[in-house]
């Protein structure tokens, strides 16, 4: 089903559905540029479509609010950690490294 978001914006004229429309403009902006840079490819679009996505703090990129991208953490709202699964194992193997040279 093709978006027409030109064709929308002629027809609509509430403000709150313009606001939508240029919400959506962004969704789509952003998707492009994560299916670019998916190695996941379609799957990962698609949860970012429907609004299921989690920004990484530590390494900026939107994942999409799954265990696959994010470890578990019963003690956060949405039972995910803050910190992307890659950044997380960046930052133990560092931490086991400098443990290494202390000892």
């Amino acid at each position: 089903m093709p978006i027409h978001l030109e064709q929308a914006e002629k027809e609509v004229t509430s403000e709150t559905a313009l606001r939508e429309i240029s919400v959506a403009r962004r969704v789509i902006e952003v998707l492009r540029d994560e299916i670019v840079k998916s190695d996941v490819g379609y799957s990962k679009a698609a949860l970012l479509l429907e609004g299921n996505v989690k920004k990484c703090p530590k390494c900026k990129v939107t994942w999409p609010r799954t265990k696959a991208y994010f470890q578990r953490d019963c003690w956060r709202k949405d039972g995910l950690n803050s910190w992307c699964k890659r950044c997380c194992a960046k930052w133990k193997k560092a931490k086991k490294q400098k443990l290494r040279k202390a000892s």
